[in-house]
């Protein structure tokens, strides 16, 4: 895990650990507040998960041509991150 959190502080320079607890705080305040507005109220958990998938397709698209530290990791694991944090926000949003 932390070897994701180091190639997130490739966003803010180079990938080391503070920069990337701060990338990902960032990156977390801004997605959250696009699908804070962006969610419809009905079957939020599941438009949640499906913009969590977009996300990942532009996120991981543009980390592949600029950012390689995140680029080199495992894509698996980092769609799924993206999907459930959609999910998780859509849940939360509308509890």
């Amino acid at each position: 895990m932390r070897s994701a959190v180091e190639a997130a502080g490739e966003l803010l320079g180079r990938p080391t650990l503070v920069r990337g607890i701060v990338a990902h705080v960032l990156m977390t305040v801004a997605w959250t507040s696009v699908l804070v507005v962006a969610l419809p109220r009905r079957n939020a958990v599941v438009w949640g998960a499906v913009a969590g998938g977009a996300i990942a397709g532009l996120d991981l698209a543009i980390a592949d041509r600029r950012f390689p530290a995140i680029a080199a990791l495992p894509r698996p694991p980092q769609v799924a991150d993206h999907v459930l944090f959609g999910a998780l926000v859509g849940a939360v949003r509308y509890r």
